[in-house]
């Protein structure tokens, strides 16, 4: 009956669709056009012109985010009331990300509070995780695929007011459960001169009792950024800036973690065409090239660093 009736005329219901999704997330949804269509066995959903609005009184906009193209493949669980995506792919999404202050954010409209949780102390694993992180960590574990492609996200500290605007192009994020284990990765490129690019690769599990506390979680992680501009890098920093006036480089990481905590980690770094204006020189030190391995272990509270 799914497949032969109710999905034919899924673009019918629309409207309670948009208004259902509205009244779980806090705002006014519109949905251009929906087409079904299946996923092997699963019911899929293409969303066509998604916006996400609700008055704001301090910037006064009412437009939060617009997505052109959303998909989704939903589990037949779905049905029994709580919604769980099989795949949920967002494409061409631009993104804003805000901070406003130590632990508050403003991501797309929707305030951020990752203050740790009232009356948790600050023991071996930290603070306790916010009440909002530990239900957002919650939805997205719940979920069998989730993909963000061809994307952008401009970020601003607000609590700086000299603070230039960062943007992040051609995002292809991914975050999938993998049965035994969960899987994320993300590549983007750093806006800006030259071809700044980011990837970052991570696999974890979590803990038994509390899937969400992520201090609990084990796992592995590499980094890699590729034709950084140094310069830009250490701009924040009075000192390192007054020194670095001019290279690129690139970087690499691999990291082992356990109650996330690094207790392995070894990467390589290497610089070009530097140019560093050290304190009391007469004249400019030019690098062409620079190259550096480190290692280091933690075991308990004893770190061997190795270079």
């Amino acid at each position: 009956a799914t497949r032969w009736y109710l999905l034919p005329q899924v673009n019918r219901f629309k409207e309670p669709i948009a208004e259902a999704v509205g009244e779980a997330i806090g705002c006014r949804v519109e949905i251009g056009a929906v087409e079904p269509r299946w996923d092997t066995f699963w019911p899929r959903l293409s969303l066509r012109g998604v916006t996400l609005s609700r008055p704001d009184p301090d910037s006064g906009r009412t437009e939060l985010l617009h997505l052109p193209e959303v998909e989704a493949s939903l589990y037949w669980r779905s049905v029994l009331g709580k919604v769980r995506f099989k795949d949920l792919t967002i494409a061409d999404a631009r993104l804003s990300v805000q901070r406003l202050s130590e632990h508050v954010y403003d991501i797309a409209g929707f305030r951020l509070d990752l203050s740790p949780a009232s009356g948790a102390g600050s023991g071996e694993g930290g603070a306790a995780p916010s009440p909002a992180l530990s239900r957002g960590l919650g939805w997205l574990l719940d979920q069998g695929r989730l993909s963000i492609i061809d994307s952008s996200i401009t970020y601003i500290d607000r609590t700086d007011p000299s603070a230039e605007p960062t943007v992040f192009e051609k995002i292809d994020l991914t975050f999938e459960d993998q049965a035994m284990n969960y899987a994320f990765g993300l590549q983007a490129v750093l806006a800006g001169p030259g071809h700044n690019t980011l990837d970052l690769r991570a696999a974890f599990t979590t803990g038994i009792f509390d899937a969400t506390d992520w201090r609990q979680w084990d796992g592995e992680l590499y980094f890699e950024a590729r034709g950084l501009d140094v310069a830009r890098l250490v701009a924040p920093s009075e000192m390192l800036s007054s020194i670095v006036r001019r290279g690129h480089g690139d970087l690499r990481l691999w990291m082992d973690f356990s109650d996330a905590r690094p207790v392995s980690a070894s990467g390589g770094v290497t610089a070009r065409n530097l140019r560093l204006d050290l304190p009391g020189s007469h004249a400019p030190l030019e690098i062409d090239a620079l190259a550096a391995r480190v290692k280091e272990s933690l075991e308990g509270d004893n770190l061997t660093l190795e270079a």
